[in-house]
C-alpha cells in the first residue's frame, strides 16, 4: 500500500512541475510565439550554485535576460547606422555605441519579465521581451513631444542673446541636450521601423544640431583670455610663490563666472578652481615651480568640463576651447654686497649663492643696486690639549638705497666648529654660522 502511494505521489509531482513550466521555456515555442518580427527579447537560464538561494539565482538571471534584451537593441542599431555613415568608421560607431548602451530599463515602454525556477533540477529560467509596435509607439510619442519642444525653444529670444555668454551657451547646451535625446529615440525608432511603417525624418533635427553646435563654437571663439603682466619684479619668495592676473572678455567685455585653469607647462603647478570675477579678472596663486628659469611658460583655458556635461564634450570635439600661452619673464633685481671687516669668503660665498638661487643679480655699485646687504664678521679659537675650538659671530642687515631704510637685520652668535689648527677650527665654525645666515633668510620677504 506504501508503494502505491509513494509511486502516486511522484507521478503526481511529476505531473505537476510539468504543467508548471511556462511554454517560453522551449527554445521552439519561444521563437515561434515571440518571434523577432514581433518581438524584442532576451533570454537567460542556468543551474542554481551552491551559495546561491533561488531568490539570488533568479535575480542573476533577470538582470542577464534584460541585458540580453538591451544589448540586442544597441547592436541592431550600430548595424544600421554604420550602412549609413561609412565614413565616420570606428570612431562614430565607438560614439554610437555608448550612447546606444545608455538605454535605460525604464526607457523600454512595455518591457515584460518572466521567470521559472525548476525545483527538481535546480535550474532556474528568465525571458525578457517586449511589444515592438508599443514600443515604437511609445518612443513616436517621445520623439514627437521631442522635437517640438526643440523648434519651440530655438524660437524663444532668449536663444539670441548672443551678448550674454553665459546664458547664450547655456541655452544652446540645453537645446543640444535635447537634440541628443531625439536622436536617441530616433534611433529606437529605426530598429522598430517596417516598409510599411518608416521611421520620420530627422532631416529637420539634424540641420538644427548643425547650426547650434556651430553657434556654440563661436560664441567660444569669442573669449579673449589675456594675461594682465608677463614682467614679473619678485620679492625673495617669489621663486616659490607668487600671483598671477588674468583678464577675460567676451565680445571686448568683462566676462565673470568663466572657469578656467592656469597650469605651467614645465612644471607641476596646474590650478584649476578658479572664475572670473565681476572685472573679468583671476588672479593664480602660482606655487611649486621655479619661476627664474627662462621663458617661463604659462597656459591659461577655460574649462569646458566644469559647466559643459559629458555628452556635449564627447559629441563636439570640434568646439575651440578658448586658451593663451605666454611668457612669463622676471625682472631680477640687482644688489651690492658689502664687506665690513674682511668677513669670511664662506658666508660671503654662502649669501651670494641664496640671492642668486632667488633670481638676484649682483652689483658693486650702489647707485644701480636696489638692496645693499651688509655683512659683519668676527672670530675667536680656543686650544685644548691638541684640538682647536673656534667660535664665530655673524651679523648682516639689508638696506633699501633709495630710501637708505634697513629692511632686514640678523645675527647669530657663538657659532662652534672644531679642528686640527686655528684656521680649521674658525672656518668650520663659519660654515656652521653660514648655514643659520641662510635659514633666517628664508623668512625674508622683499619687494
Amino acid at each position: 500500500m506504501f508503494y502505491k502511494i509513494f509511486v502516486f505521489f511522484l507521478i503526481s509531482h511529476f505531473a505537476a512541475s510539468q504543467q508548471s513550466v511556462p511554454q517560453w521555456v522551449d527554445g521552439k515555442i519561444r521563437k515561434s510565439s515571440f518571434g523577432s518580427y514581433y518581438y524584442l527579447s532576451g533570454y537567460s537560464y542556468s543551474n542554481k550554485n551552491p551559495s546561491e538561494t533561488e531568490y539570488d539565482l533568479l535575480k542573476r538571471l533577470t538582470g542577464n535576460a534584460k541585458q540580453e534584451l538591451i544589448e540586442s537593441i544597441a547592436v541592431t542599431i550600430k548595424g544600421e547606422t554604420t550602412l549609413k555613415t561609412e565614413s565616420t568608421k570606428n570612431a562614430f560607431n565607438q560614439k554610437l555605441s555608448q550612447e546606444v548602451s545608455a538605454i535605460a530599463e525604464a526607457e523600454i515602454y512595455g518591457l515584460i519579465v518572466e521567470t521559472y525556477y525548476n525545483k527538481v533540477s535546480k535550474t532556474g529560467y528568465a525571458f525578457a521581451y517586449v511589444n515592438k509596435k508599443e514600443l515604437r509607439n511609445y518612443f513616436a510619442a517621445q520623439f514627437n513631444a521631442q522635437t517640438s519642444a526643440l523648434k519651440s525653444g530655438i524660437s524663444d529670444d532668449s536663444l539670441n542673446l548672443k551678448s550674454e555668454f553665459k546664458l547664450y551657451t547655456k541655452n544652446i547646451v540645453s537645446h543640444l541636450t535635447l537634440v541628443y535625446a531625439i536622436k536617441k529615440s530616433h534611433q529606437i525608432l529605426a530598429l522598430l521601423s517596417t516598409a510599411l511603417d518608416p521611421a520620420p525624418s530627422i532631416d529637420d533635427v539634424n540641420k538644427i544640431e548643425v547650426n547650434l553646435s556651430t553657434n556654440l563654437n563661436n560664441a567660444f571663439k569669442n573669449i579673449l583670455i589675456k594675461p594682465i603682466d608677463t614682467i614679473i619684479n619678485p620679492s625673495l619668495k617669489s621663486a616659490f610663490a607668487f600671483s598671477l592676473g588674468i583678464k577675460v572678455t567676451y565680445k571686448l567685455k568683462s566676462e565673470e563666472g568663466l572657469p578656467l585653469i592656469v597650469y605651467s607647462i614645465n612644471d607641476n603647478f596646474k590650478n584649476t578652481n578658479l572664475t572670473t570675477d565681476k572685472s573679468g579678472l583671476i588672479v593664480a596663486n602660482v606655487s611649486n615651480t621655479n619661476l627664474y628659469s627662462l621663458n617661463k611658460r604659462f597656459k591659461a583655458i577655460v574649462n569646458l568640463a566644469s559647466f559643459l556635461d559629458t555628452i556635449i564634450l564627447n559629441r563636439y570635439k570640434f568646439i575651440s576651447i578658448p586658451f593663451i600661452e605666454f611668457n612669463l619673464k622676471v625682472k631680477k633685481t640687482t644688489i651690492c654686497v658689502t664687506n665690513a671687516n674682511d668677513c669670511s669668503d664662506v658666508i660671503i660665498a654662502s649669501v651670494k649663492e641664496f640671492f642668486a638661487q632667488n633670481g638676484y643679480l649682483f652689483s658693486t655699485n650702489t647707485a644701480i643696486s636696489k638692496y645693499t646687504i651688509n655683512l659683519s664678521c668676527k672670530d675667536r679659537f680656543k686650544r685644548m690639549n691638541n684640538l682647536y675650538f673656534g667660535y664665530a659671530d655673524v651679523s648682516l642687515s639689508i638696506i633699501e638705497n633709495s630710501s637708505n631704510i634697513e629692511m632686514y637685520q640678523t645675527k647669530v652668535t657663538d657659532c662652534k666648529g672644531g679642528g686640527g689648527d686655528p684656521v680649521q677650527a674658525t672656518n668650520k665654525a663659519y660654515i656652521t654660522a653660514s648655514k643659520k645666515i641662510i635659514e633666517a633668510l628664508k623668512s625674508i620677504q622683499l619687494k
